[in-house]
């Protein structure tokens, strides 16, 4: 396996060092294939969940996943709603058939407790089942060792984001580095809005609604567009900043960006315009709201009634069943057999079914933009 660095790396840091007593630097303790066959298993373990298709394979995953790792009750509350998701999707017609982990070591550092923190970055891919598809996530880990009897035994799995195996939940915060190169704690831009915000762009859309639909051809290339979100869905690109814990639509619009899309520059706060520097950007850039409503107010798409109309660099937004605004966005990276696959950051996902993005957002109401 070979070690990965992310564009965020600092910010995870500066977050691990605010809850580990005493953290240093240390020199390679473990191999990689020690922490393969300890931290790499427990990954393995807990990917197979999603695939074990009869109620004794699910036992010995079960078993397989408990023995990997010291027990605790969040380990166990784990794997449980791991398997009653599985549960859920199959209900849906979503199972798997094949599962792989890959595990990128960035560092070791032993805390004034003598525990070893091992930070990697998974990387799981589950083959969908009669698709031939891999579904693709990824998810930051601290990895917690204790030493007995002289040998380093993993003991705890403090996760910087939640498992890619589980329907993502959303974050009121997200972390960057400001410009003294500071950790910086935002309120969440991706997806809230004040009362008077969302009224503005409510009336914005009530008006697109009643005229005429005309579209302004943009030389938008979904191919391109779609080759940007499978390459950067886990290795984020360094040109741009990242809204570390929701960065959905900022890695939607960098997307757009690539496929041909170009800016329109004024106001940052006005839904007519889009664009972003290396200081700052416009709000439709990162906020889930504004970047639809310009997608409209640009005519640079197409509004379509269903999900399943969507195509290779189409987008889709959605607004969770009790929401009072639009809180995610999503891009089509891949179409196998006319269903769309969803390419997305916040968590890091490649290529997930319609039918999984279904079952995660039960009595929704999802807009879907066919991009021009």
């Amino acid at each position: 396996m070979k070690r990965k660095g992310r564009y965020f790396w600092a910010v995870a840091m500066a977050a691990v060092c605010a809850f580990i007593p005493g953290l240093a630097f240390a020199d390679e303790v473990l191999s990689q294939a020690e922490i393969d066959t300890t931290a790499g298993e427990y990954l393995e373990s807990m990917a197979n969940l999603m695939v074990a298709d009869t109620p004794e394979n699910e036992a010995a995953a079960l078993e397989r996943a408990k023995n990997s790792i010291t027990d605790s009750s969040f380990q166990s509350d784990l794997r449980e709603r791991i398997s009653k998701w599985k549960e859920q999707l199959a209900e849906n017609g979503l199972t798997y058939k094949a599962a792989r982990s890959d595990l990128a070591v960035e560092s070791q550092n032993i805390g004034s407790d003598g525990r070893l923190y091992v930070r990697a970055t998974e990387s799981t891919m589950l083959t969908i089942a009669g698709e031939e598809v891999e579904e693709g996530m990824a998810s930051e880990h601290i990895f917690v060792y204790e030493n007995v009897d002289g040998a380093w035994l993993l003991v705890e799995d403090e996760q910087v984001e939640p498992s890619g195996l589980l329907p993502e939940e959303g974050k009121s915060e997200y972390s960057i580095i400001n410009e003294e190169g500071e950790l910086e704690i935002l309120t969440n831009e991706s997806a809230s809005l004040d009362e008077g915000q969302l009224e503005e762009i409510e009336g914005l859309d009530n008006q697109l609604e009643i005229l005429p639909q005309a579209v302004t051809p943009t030389g938008y290339n979904p191919l391109k567009a779609a080759a940007y979100l499978e390459k950067y869905y886990r290795t984020y690109n360094p040109a741009y900043r990242s809204f570390k814990g929701k960065d959905c639509t900022n890695f939607a619009s960098q997307a757009l960006r690539a496929g041909g899309w170009t800016f329109k520059t004024g106001y940052s706060g006005n839904a007519n315009f889009w664009w972003y520097t290396k200081k700052s950007q416009s709000k439709s850039w990162i906020n889930v709201e504004y970047l639809g409503s310009f997608a409209k107010l640009s005519h640079r798409c197409q509004m379509l009634k269903s999900p399943s109309q969507l195509r290779l660099g189409d987008m889709l937004q959605v607004k969770p069943k009790g929401s009072k605004q639009k809180t995610h966005t999503m891009m089509v990276s891949y179409v196998k057999n006319g269903v769309p696959h969803f390419t997305y950051h916040s968590s890091d996902k490649l290529r997930v079914p319609l039918s999984k993005i279904l079952s995660r957002y039960p009595g929704a109401t999802f807009y879907c933009y066919d991009i021009q």
